[in-house]
């Protein structure tokens, strides 16, 4: 049951990361970029809220390093100035 519910979090996870980046492309700017930051961080801290253990498998040190590299190319993003257009009036 437990590894139903982590299967059904990362499904809802990665739909999320998606329909954010597409989102993103309809619609550029900075929130994009603190969004899937919250979601790399979600990602990093989901074995642990779902399913509690005190010995994590591999699956969960890839879990959490996925997600730290979606923190860090979002950080990337947000503080180098990209993802904003100048206002065309």
């Amino acid at each position: 049951m437990a590894g139903d519910t982590m299967a059904w979090a990362f499904l809802l996870t990665g739909l999320a990361t998606g329909v954010t980046a597409v989102a993103g492309i309809v619609l550029p700017g900075k929130w994009e970029a603190f969004v899937e930051c919250a979601l790399g961080i979600w990602l990093m801290a989901l074995p642990w809220v779902v399913e509690p253990v005190k010995d994590p498998s591999t699956a969960d040190w890839a879990t959490v390093i996925i997600g730290g590299v979606m923190v860090v190319l979002s950080g990337i993003s947000v503080f180098s100035g990209r993802g904003r257009r100048p206002r065309q009036e």
